[in-house]
């Protein structure tokens, strides 16, 4: 099982990394965490700390929650972002993002609290088994 966790976890970073090498990808470090669990009222504060980055501004500086919310996903984007068989579904670029992300870490790392103790582990919830 830890195998297959880094799998999963090292291709989405590898598609990441090549994907931000050639575009502006709608990443960032505080705002797509509440996105990707849909906290949008925690987005404008976010928002204003990533773009206290310079690269974050200069790359996004109209960013805003509307434009997070409707610029939608592009033909060159990576398959897995693509809307699929829904013809006409148009997907924001960022929520796609923030939910193949983040979905990708919840399944493949083990959370802990401050304590140590395990909070949740890559899979077992949904398949009911021991993460080891």
């Amino acid at each position: 099982l830890r195998l297959e966790c880094a799998n999963q976890l090292l291709t989405m970073s590898v598609q990441l990394l090549a994907w931000a090498q050639c575009d502006a990808v709608p990443f960032f470090d505080r705002t797509s965490a509440a996105l990707a669990v849909r906290a949008y009222g925690g987005v404008p504060g976010a928002i204003d700390s990533d773009l206290l980055d310079r690269h974050c501004s200069l790359l996004w500086p109209e960013l805003s929650l509307e434009s997070l919310l409707t610029d939608p996903v592009l033909a060159t984007d990576p398959h897995v972002l693509q809307p699929g068989d829904d013809a006409g579904v148009t997907r924001s670029r960022a929520l796609a993002v923030a939910g193949w992300v983040w979905a990708t870490y919840d399944a493949a790392i083990e959370a802990i609290d401050a304590d140590g103790a395990v909070v949740s582990t890559p899979l077992a919830d949904s398949e009911g088994g021991d993460a080891e």
